[in-house]
């Protein structure tokens, strides 16, 4: 637990050196949580309505059945 806690510490450290030399040479600006590899981040992208539907036709398909010959 301490451990991960100096890491986390150092990691501000760093990801603020990195946001700083960003900022002064790109037009992109940055914040230092964005450079932070340990910070959680929200999702990319969240699926709503129609894209999880169709998710459902393509996993949830029930399967075939099976004859029951011989």
């Amino acid at each position: 637990m301490m451990a991960e806690s100096r890491q986390r510490a150092d990691w501000w450290h760093t990801a603020a050196l990195l946001a700083t030399i960003q900022n002064v040479f790109s037009s992109r600006k940055v914040t230092a949580r964005e450079c932070h590899p340990m910070e959680r981040r929200k999702p990319l992208l969240v699926l709503e309505g129609k894209g999880l539907r169709i998710l459902k036709d393509v996993f949830c398909q029930p399967e075939p059945k099976k004859s029951g010959g011989a």
